[in-house]
């Protein structure tokens, strides 16, 4: 915390601690130098005011201070206008009492005000306002049960187009057409039969075939429409599974030439920073080599010289025992001449 201010809500100065600390310490030393029986509730009770409102100014207790001191500026109030207006104005002493009251009144009111300045103030919420449900569209249902995703748009289109639902006018399945009857009839003469449906007819006619079989037809015939638009339903889900599948299939075709082209582009930036990395040793060995190559040649000098120093010592050695050959040569004969 700073000392004088504080720019985070919710954080005291620290001089209000020291301030309310000081005070607490005053208080202790006035009880402590008081006799023991002059020590009232009233000290006690002001030293424990004192030191909790210390206390609470060190763990920036905002809110609490705020109170507490709120309630004792009430009690300053109610005081000063007891003084001011219950008490006689001309009795000795009144006025400087009074305007001293007045002035504790003003500062305790103009404290309570700067604590508040630093307690956390709630942010002010904001009210989202929701559109009534009546303004969402409703979408309208075909009575048939539908395959899963039927309800699209895009569907629904498709089956106008084939002529199997009838947007325009409640979508509902076109009327059985004459090839409806030909067909349910051939159906019925090859033995193709509903048995549920064809056990349900022959109950109600009680047996009689005949009866039952008009029956049925007619039945079936008016359900064609409806078994013919589920069946390009179904066809239609299956033609949109098989494009989603290959829009998959599609996607993760590119993702993994995408990837494959991301690998290569890493794999060229690799040789790309490794060759890079091959110039810059083979530069930095030119350059090692270029820099020793002075002392290479003062090396090579001085042991050239080393070298040439050795063969004029072993030559001149040489001569010297040529020389000491011939001398003994010719202390021998002229030892043998004497002789």
């Amino acid at each position: 915390m700073a000392f004088w201010t504080s720019n985070e809500p919710g954080v005291l100065p620290e001089w209000i601690f020291w301030l309310f600390s000081t005070t607490a310490l005053l208080s202790l030393i006035s009880l402590g130098t008081l006799p023991s029986g002059q020590i009232s509730t009233e000290h006690i009770v002001g030293f424990l005011v004192s030191a909790l409102t210390a206390g609470l100014a060190r763990i920036n207790a905002v809110k609490v201070l705020v109170g507490i001191n709120a309630v004792a500026c009430l009690f300053i109030v109610a005081g000063t206008l007891i003084v001011v207006l219950a008490v006689d104005m001309e009795s000795k002493g009144v006025g400087v009492v009074s305007a001293i009251m007045v002035g504790y009144a003003a500062f305790s009111v103009w404290w309570v005000w700067y604590l508040n300045l630093y307690r956390v103030k709630p942010s002010p919420t904001t009210k989202v306002s929701r559109p009534p449900t009546d303004s969402y569209p409703v979408a309208k249902s075909y009575s048939a049960p539908l395959p899963k995703g039927a309800g699209s748009a895009p569907y629904e289109k498709q089956l106008a187009e084939r002529g199997i639902l009838d947007i325009e006018h409640g979508e509902k399945p076109e009327d059985p057409s004459p090839d409806d009857y030909a067909t349910e009839l051939n159906l019925f003469d090859a033995g193709e039969l509903d048995q549920p449906l064809w056990a349900k007819h022959l109950v109600e006619a009680e047996g009689d075939a005949e009866k039952a079989k008009w029956k049925y037809l007619k039945e079936r015939v008016g359900t064609a429409p409806v078994r013919r638009a589920e069946h390009e339903k179904a066809k239609i889900e299956a033609e949109m599974q098989a494009f989603a599948e290959a829009q998959r299939l599609e996607k993760e075709r590119l993702a993994a030439e995408r990837k494959a082209a991301e690998e290569a582009i890493h794999r060229r930036i690799e040789r790309e920073i490794e060759q890079e990395e091959a110039e810059r040793k083979a530069a930095e060995e030119a350059e090692r080599v270029a820099a020793e190559e002075p002392e290479r040649k003062c090396l090579e000098e001085r042991e050239a010289k080393r070298v040439a120093a050795e063969e004029a010592k072993r030559k001149r050695l040489e001569a010297w025992g040529y020389l000491l050959a011939l001398f003994l040569v010719t202390i021998f004969l002229i030892f043998i001449s004497a002789i």
